[in-house]
């Protein structure tokens, strides 16, 4: 399914398009993982893998035929109908709405608990592994060249000021797994979905601010 949207959005004059590149290079390396016997569990493995995907393509099922998609991919998506925006930032929008917003509710979603540990910093290593290929296809593709933010984002280096540390790969992972127990909590569910929208906001005007720089 993703690898259809790639083919059918990712060209240099769509920037709805930039996602699917990562999105596809990612689910190419998990797929085999799991068929490798790496998990614990590699029904939680493949419960996320399917997950993940639905959040994403209904709000871009949403957002296409002029519905509503929920406001993290609504404001992701709108970056990219602005051809005066840096295709850096749009892509790197729609992976944090991915990672920040999307990655708690669909641990949630599935039931995660802390026994899944192990299994879900395996799951985010296809994401790691799949940092070249994507890098390598958005340049061909829209021309822009991330190799440096993506390996020093990956290695966990600090990128620019301290606004912009909430874009620590290791820390954004993290606080994934943190929040969906949270929300599993009802008594911590609301403040955890107030959290994850200050984690995204925060992320956002990171962003905002190495686009400025030139960075993205």
């Amino acid at each position: 399914m993703i690898s259809d949207l790639r083919e059918e959005l990712s060209t240099s004059d769509n920037y709805l398009g930039t996602f699917p590149i990562a999105f596809d290079n990612i689910l190419d390396l998990v797929g085999p993982s799991i068929e490798s016997g790496i998990y614990e569990d590699p029904e939680w493995a493949t419960d996320l893998a399917i997950e993940v995907v639905r959040l994403y393509v209904g709000n871009l099922h949403e957002f296409v035929t002029g519905g509503k998609p929920q406001s993290h991919w609504a404001e992701a998506f709108a970056l990219t109908k602005k051809c005066d925006r840096s295709p850096g930032r749009v892509l790197l929008g729609q992976i944090f709405a991915h990672l920040v917003v999307d990655f708690p509710y669909a641990l949630e979603n599935i039931g995660t608990n802390a026994g899944h540990t192990r299994d879900f910093y395996t799951f985010g290593t296809a994401l790691v592994d799949a940092t070249l290929t994507i890098v390598r296809d958005v340049k061909r593709t829209y021309g822009v060249d991330l190799h440096p933010l993506f390996t020093a984002w990956f290695l966990g280096d600090v990128i620019g000021d301290s606004q912009a540390t909430t874009l620590l790969f290791q820390s954004t992972r993290t606080a994934a797994l943190v929040n969906s127990f949270e929300l599993q909590n009802p008594a911590t569910r609301g403040a955890t979905v107030a959290e994850i929208d200050a984690l995204f906001r925060t992320s956002l005007f990171a962003l905002d601010q190495m686009e400025k720089l030139g960075q993205i």
